[in-house]
């Protein structure tokens, strides 16, 4: 366990270091089993701290951070399933503290605030994490990958999430229903979701409020 600590100090391990480690085991005979629960625990525990790390803050989040989440979970050698799991855990506890800022607001454009900051953060967070983690191009990747030619886009929409915002408001106004359904699946990642953390009701009553927001035409951004 002291050896293995060692090694992922780092945050990876390296191919000398696994052959080194399965030597020791073998030296030790360290039934397959241990050896595998030692690891889930040890390497599993330091990448979830490098997941809360990049993402507890949205706003601090950035290209080094994703990388960070990247390199431990291609480089601790923990199996796909034990990653996805730690990820999802600790993306559905940030959910959870969205729907409930979002709960515990004064009024419905306070709800619809923090129930757009969740979406954002699943759009433009935990989507582009989660294709990391599975290998994939995110759908911006796939996009940008595949076009031969794009229209010029200026620094502040390349920044700024609100960009993509502007253009879910213009399709909210022009084609409410079809596109901007197609424009909100296309972005966002469904696998990881609040189905078995919140009650139906709850789910229902906060999808109503933010319906409502939208449908309504209300804004969520500051009054001066």
């Amino acid at each position: 366990m002291k050896k293995l600590q060692q090694f992922v100090a780092d945050g990876e391990l390296n191919k000398d270091e696994v052959e080194a480690l399965m030597a020791l085991q073998v030296r030790l005979c360290i039934p397959q089993e241990t050896v595998d629960a030692v690891h889930s625990e040890i390497c599993g525990r330091l990448f979830e701290k490098v997941v809360v790390e990049a993402i507890s803050s949205f706003d601090r989040y950035d290209t080094n951070r994703r990388q960070a989440v990247r390199k431990a979970a291609q480089g601790l050698d923990l199996k796909k399933e034990a990653v996805m799991a730690i990820f999802s855990k600790v993306v559905r506890k940030l959910f959870l503290n969205y729907i409930q800022r979002a709960k515990s607001a004064g009024n419905r454009i306070e709800t619809a605030k923090e129930l757009k900051k969740m979406i954002s953060f699943n759009t433009f967070v935990v989507s582009e994490l989660l294709a990391d983690i599975k290998g994939e191009p995110t759908t911006a990747e796939a996009q940008t990958s595949n076009a031969t030619s794009e229209p010029e886009i200026s620094e502040s929409e390349g920044d700024d999430d609100e960009y993509e915002w502007e253009q879910l408001e213009t399709l909210r106004k022009t084609r409410p229903d079809k596109e901007l359904k197609e424009k909100l699946a296309e972005s966002s990642q469904k696998e990881i979701t609040l189905k078995n953390d919140l009650p139906l009701r709850d789910r229902a009553e906060l999808y109503e409020t933010y319906l409502m927001f939208y449908v309504t035409g209300e804004t969520t951004k500051e009054h001066p």
